[in-house]
């Protein structure tokens, strides 16, 4: 199985689990060039949502031409947002990028990030309920497990692997996910 689809065995039967057939208001992902964007679309495919925004950090994909007029894609780190986004839904974080992405995520506080994101998804959030994911391509520590003044409930962490045909190579990532909740 490539990526896309080990991390799909894991990710869409969780989200399905509490969001399937409800109608979701916003959805927020990381990545911002042409190629997340179309994956991430193709991963929610079915689930009802308004909008989905993909959170890019690097300044050079954001003005890349595949980007022209997107106002979909947002400059800014999904885990620290300088502007966070209510009514949220879904978060799923696939956050890599070597030392330059860790140090922005770790710069500004990793538990105020996270904590700012989640009162801010669960404003005005008609459902109630935030599911949020995150791939760890910075070799963080989990964290969604952390108490965070939110309720929530049912925390996984598991190792998602996978075979890269392009490098020949067999490859891991954990995968950690929980739902607040108000």
């Amino acid at each position: 199985m490539n990526r896309f689809e080990s991390v799909n065995q894991l990710y869409i039967p969780y989200v399905e689990k509490y969001l399937s057939g409800k109608p979701l208001q916003n959805i927020l992902v990381s990545g911002g060039c042409k190629g997340s964007i179309s994956v991430e679309k193709e991963r929610h495919k079915n689930l009802t949502y308004q909008n989905i925004f993909h959170y890019e950090i690097f300044e050079d994909i954001i003005k890349s031409n595949d980007n022209m007029n997107r106002s979909d894609v947002l400059y800014d780190n999904i885990l620290h947002p300088n502007t966070p986004i209510e009514s949220v839904n879904v978060i799923f974080a696939d956050v890599g990028g070597g030392t330059e992405c860790f140090d922005l995520t770790i710069e500004k506080g990793l538990n105020q990030g996270v904590t700012k994101i989640i009162s801010s998804a669960l404003q005005k959030n008609n459902l109630g309920m935030l599911i949020f994911l995150y791939f760890d391509g910075l070799g963080i520590e989990s964290f969604l497990d952390r108490d965070f003044g939110f309720k929530s409930k049912d925390f996984f962490s598991k190792n998602v692997e996978w075979f890269d045909e392009h490098n020949n190579t067999t490859n891991n990532q954990r995968l950690d996910g929980v739902v607040f909740y108000d």
